[in-house]
C-alpha cells in the first residue's frame, strides 16, 4: 500500500469513499504507542464499514502522524466495484445521493467509537471533518447544475474528467450520467461560470497575507495500517518523516 499522510493530497488508484480526518492535542511521540492506536483504529474502521456498506471488494487505510497527532482513516474501492454498486440504486442521481450520506456517516462514526473516542476525552479535539471522498466531489456539481449553476453538458464534462483519472469510464455508466444530468429539476435560469466566478471575487474582501517564518523540520513518526482488499490482512508501515 502507499505510504500516505494526512496533510498530502493522494492520488489513489482506487475511489475515495469515506474519509475522515482530525487532529488532536497531546502527546504521541512514543512509537509503539502509535501503532497500537493505529492498529486499534483500523479495526474498529473495518467494523464501521462492514456496517455501513455492502462491497464486492474494499480497501482500508488508517495513518497516524505524530505532532501532537494528525490522522486519517479512508475506505477505498476499485472504480468497477463504485459502478455496480451506483448502478445497483437505478439511478446515478440516487446512487450518489445514498453514497454521499453512507460515506459521511461512515467516516463521522470513528469518533464516537473507540479507542478514538477515549482519545478525544482525553485530549482536545482540535479538528474533525468527514466526506465522502471522490463521490462529495461529483456530489457537489450535480448540486450545481440542480441550482443552474452549470449546464448539464458542462455537469458532465466536469463529472467524466474526475471518474476518468480512474480509467475508462463504462458506457452505461456515462449514459445514466447523461439521463441523469438531463432529466434533473433545475432552479433558477442558468448561470456562467464566468459570472458567477466575477461576483463571487467581488464579494470577498482581499486582505494581505503575512508570510510564513519557515520553522525547521523536524522528523516525526508515521504509522499507517492499511489493506488493498478485505480479503487481506493488514500490512503495517512505520517510517520517520521530516
Amino acid at each position: 500500500m502507499l505510504l500516505l499522510t494526512p496533510d498530502q493530497k493522494l492520488e489513489y488508484p482506487e475511489m475515495v469513499l469515506s474519509n475522515a480526518s482530525f487532529r488532536l492535542e497531546g502527546d504521541y511521540s512514543d512509537p509503539d504507542r502509535l501503532e497500537a492506536l493505529a492498529r486499534k483504529l483500523y479495526n474498529e474502521w473495518k467494523g464501521i464499514v462492514v456496517e455501513h456498506y455492502d462491497l464486492e471488494d474494499y480497501g482500508l487505510v488508517v495513518v497516524l502522524e505524530e505532532g501532537s497527532l494528525k490522522g486519517l482513516t479512508r475506505l477505498v474501492a476499485a472504480a468497477g466495484v463504485v459502478y455496480g454498486f451506483i448502478a445497483g440504486y437505478g439511478s446515478f442521481r440516487s446512487g450518489i445521493d445514498y453514497m454521499v450520506q453512507d460515506g459521511k456517516a461512515a467516516a463521522e462514526a470513528i469518533r464516537s467509537k473507540s479507542p478514538l473516542k477515549d482519545e478525544i476525552e482525553r485530549n482536545m479535539l482540535v479538528k474533525f471533518a468527514a466526506d465522502a471522498g471522490v463521490i462529495t466531489q461529483v456530489d457537489r456539481i450535480l448540486n450545481r447544475v440542480k441550482l443552474g449553476q452549470l449546464s448539464p453538458d458542462e455537469g458532465r464534462v466536469l463529472i467524466l474528467n474526475i471518474l476518468e483519472t480512474y480509467g475508462d469510464v463504462p458506457s452505461k455508466t456515462v449514459a445514466d450520467i447523461e439521463d441523469s444530468l438531463r432529466t434533473m429539476p433545475r432552479a433558477g435560469e442558468q448561470l456562467s461560470i464566468e459570472v458567477e466566478s466575477l461576483r463571487d471575487a467581488a464579494s470577498k474582501k482581499q486582505t494581505p497575507r503575512k508570510p510564513r517564518v519557515p520553522q525547521p523540520a523536524e522528523a516525526h513518526w508515521v504509522i499507517e495500517v492499511s489493506s488493498r482488499s478485505r480479503k487481506e490482512k493488514p500490512t503495517v508501515e512505520r517510517k520517520r518523516k521530516k
